[in-house]
């Protein structure tokens, strides 16, 4: 599972990052791409779930900044891909910097 939720960790960093490049280059692709990556962080976050229930644990700044990307959910209306994109990102590159010491 610790493998899965890490791979899946760098596929939503890369892929917000990359949300950042299609809300510049292609604007009309960017909603569904960006729906896309929201689809992937809700299986991210169930596999963090499933870890979580089965024992392993990890710091508290860990699961703030993890599901921090919920936020920019309620936010989508107001503020653009790019922001919502950039936000999500650091703050997953966060997550992962303070999860990488791995579940304790």
């Amino acid at each position: 599972m610790e493998i899965i939720h890490k791979f899946l960790g760098v596929i939503l960093i890369l892929g917000y990052l990359s949300a950042i490049g299609v809300a510049r280059l292609k604007p009309e692709s960017a909603r569904n791409y960006f729906l896309y990556m929201n689809l992937i962080y809700f299986f991210q976050i169930m596999v963090g779930g499933l870890m979580v229930m089965m024992g392993s644990s990890n710091s508290l700044i860990h699961y703030l900044l993890g599901l921090f990307p919920i936020l920019t959910f309620g936010l989508s209306g107001r503020i653009s891909i790019t922001s919502a994109s950039i936000l999500n990102s650091f703050a997953l590159i966060g997550a992962a910097i303070t999860g990488m010491g791995g579940a304790s």
